[in-house]
């Protein structure tokens, strides 16, 4: 189907829209992203554009779109936190080609666990346990990773002017 005739219907933008303002509330948030994401973003966008289902003109708005991502994204990591709420958020980069990217968001009242999995599947749990027992691997998780907010401005000066270079070739 090409891209012109993808409907997102309302009820779906809303899902979308009430989880990133209810993601941006939460205290404290870690993120773990695949190094290749954009990469394979752009990849996609470009076999997609190859075989004709996105035109010169999507490409050029998916880009558009793609490079204001990239500035918010190093908006937070710069700030270490949401530039709207001000809530605390870790970035990090693993180290390994993952092609998938976790997320927990912890609170005293509520545990959640995130993975997205090849861009197509995700895996949401507020089950207690299991919240608990992905948080611990997580914390593992983080140490084959690279913390881009905060702490290490060289890494994530780098990271993101090698995404946008990524993006540039689109």
């Amino acid at each position: 189907m090409p891209f012109s005739q993808v409907v997102i219907s309302d009820e779906m933008q809303k899902l979308t829209d009430d989880y990133y303002r209810a993601i941006k509330v939460v205290p404290k948030s870690n993120f773990i992203f695949d190094r290749m994401i954009f990469k394979n973003v752009v990849n996609e966008i470009s076999y997609f554009h190859s075989i004709g289902l996105i035109t010169n003109e999507e490409k050029d708005f998916i880009k558009k779109d793609l490079y204001a991502m990239l500035e918010y994204l190093s908006d937070v990591a710069a700030n270490a936190c949401y530039p709207e709420t001000k809530n605390k958020v870790n970035l990090y980069i693993s180290h390994f080609n993952i092609e998938t990217n976790y997320s927990y968001t912890y609170t005293h009242k509520v545990s959640l666990c995130f993975v997205h999995v090849f861009d197509k599947y995700e895996i949401y749990t507020n089950d207690v346990e299991m919240a608990t027992n992905f948080r611990i691997w997580m914390q593992l998780k983080k140490r084959s990773s690279i913390q881009i907010s905060e702490v290490d401005i060289k890494s994530r000066i780098d990271y993101f002017a090698k995404q946008k270079q990524t993006v540039d070739l689109l």
